[in-house]
């Protein structure tokens, strides 16, 4: 590939990306049997997982930019409410529209398009084929796939879902596919950390290859080297070489027991990352009603009304709660417990909810409903 062929990586993308990655290496080195507080082990994939944030954030601001585009050419379901028998019949109609227009986005080529294969290329090019594994083209599909969910609902007038919801009730069970693709959608959301998590994985098997392969020949060197003590030679190589295997076992081999622990560590991190994007969309509720962003408390807002959002937000909480305790108990006692003083640490920085020995993870706090969202944004100058 030629130089000026090579994707590039904005300052911008950069800025945006260093508080995700500060957080990354805090909380996911761990998992990888890497300090997050030692330099060698940060800066030995720092590069490839800086490069990997930041075009996952220059890929956001395309999608933001295709959102933009989609809300100018909107409205087309206005257009039939004239052909429509009554309020109740235009109802129905937009409310089949809206579903339409989700499961195309969920239902749509799944394989990863055209910017984010640039990123795949890249990462095989430099550092060699095969290197973006089948799991991280699942993760930044996903993303895309999350990518197309948020354009979808975007695109929808929240003022209108509500009318047309309480109009058709029959409908009803038109709240519960809304509220399953908008939990699905804010799951799909964390595909960033999966993505870096992945690499991260890939990077640390590499370096561990590396290293044992120069072990290896400084091994042969040495016993090249030396005539004398010949067996005992051999003795100590071949106890080196069982250690490297079995480090070997635990970083990146085969077996079940590997398998079977890398499984339960994705589940486990999955929801964490849940509720981490549960809090903080609680925490930007207002800012987001303001610019018009996806949310997730929004969404429950326009789905159960006022007066039922934060049951429906609680009720959510509790089964991710619930989800996040059993996973952990899957996870090695030690690393559980480092893992639990780390999120500790991050709600104590966040300051998200009260904070007492009693709560020493921080506790829930759901804001107030916006009943009117065109006169909040009129009020604190928010606005597409």
């Amino acid at each position: 590939m030629e130089p000026s062929s090579r994707p590039r990586v904005s300052l911008r993308g950069m800025h945006r990306a260093a508080s995700s990655l500060q957080d990354f290496v805090a909380s996911y080195f761990m998992f990888h049997g890497l300090d997050a507080t030692n330099p060698a082990d940060v800066f030995a994939h720092l590069p490839t997982l800086y490069f990997v944030e930041a075009r996952v954030y220059e890929l956001d601001d395309v999608n933001e930019a295709a959102s933009r585009a989609d809300d100018a050419t909107a409205g087309g379901a206005e257009a039939s409410d004239a052909k429509m028998e009554d309020a109740k019949d235009a109802a129905v109609g937009r409310l089949r529209d809206v579903m339409d227009r989700i499961n195309a986005a969920v239902d749509a080529d799944e394989r990863v398009g055209g910017a984010s294969a640039s990123l795949v290329r890249e990462l095989d090019d430099f550092l060699g084929e095969g290197f973006a594994s089948p799991a991280l083209l699942e993760h930044l599909a996903e993303g895309e796939t999350y990518w197309r969910v948020e354009r979808a609902l975007g695109g929808i007038d929240v003022k209108k879902m509500k009318e047309d919801l309480a109009a058709a009730p029959a409908y009803g069970w038109v709240r519960e596919f809304l509220e399953d693709h908008v939990v699905d959608a804010l799951r799909r959301k964390s595909f960033d950390y999966r993505a870096m998590n992945e690499v991260l994985r890939r990077s640390a098997a590499l370096a561990d290859e590396k290293a044992r392969t120069a072990a290896a020949e400084e091994r042969r060197l040495r016993g090249g080297a030396v005539e004398r003590g010949g067996r005992d030679e051999v003795e100590a190589t071949g106890e080196a070489t069982t250690g490297d295997s079995a480090a070997a076992s635990t970083t990146g081999g085969g077996g079940g027991t590997l398998a079977t622990s890398e499984k339960n560590v994705a589940e486990f991190l999955a929801a964490s990352e849940f509720l981490v994007e549960i809090a903080d969309d609680l925490y930007d509720y207002e800012e987001d009603v303001a610019s018009g962003a996806f949310n997730f408390y929004r969404w429950m807002v326009v789905i159960h009304g006022p007066e039922g959002a934060a049951a429906a937000t609680a009720r959510i909480i509790e089964a991710a709660e619930t989800t996040y305790a059993r996973l952990e108990k899957t996870l090695d006692p030690a690393l559980a417990l480092r893992y639990r003083e780390r999120c500790r640490r991050a709600t104590r920085e966040g300051a998200v909810g009260a904070i007492d020995d009693a709560n020493p993870m921080g506790t829930w706090t759901i804001p107030a409903a916006i009943v009117d969202e065109d006169a909040f944004r009129s009020r604190v100058g928010g606005g597409e």
